[in-house]
C-alpha cells in the first residue's frame, strides 16, 4: 500500500536529512519525492510518497 505525506517545513539546510532519516527509522521507503516554494520564503513544502 502506498502513502503520500506532505508537510510545509523550514526552509533550512538539513530539513530533508532529517525527516528521509525519521521516515526511514520507521521502516518506510520514499518512492518519490517533491519539493517546492510557498509564498514564504522561509518555509518549502515537501511530498513523499
Amino acid at each position: 500500500m502506498r502513502h503520500v505525506i506532505s508537510a510545509v517545513v523550514q526552509n533550512v539546510p538539513g530539513v530533508l536529512a532529517h525527516i528521509s532519516g525519521m521516515l526511514a527509522s520507521r521502516g518506510f521507503n520514499i518512492d518519490s519525492l517533491a519539493v517546492g516554494e510557498t509564498e514564504d520564503p522561509h518555509l518549502s513544502r515537501m511530498t513523499f510518497v
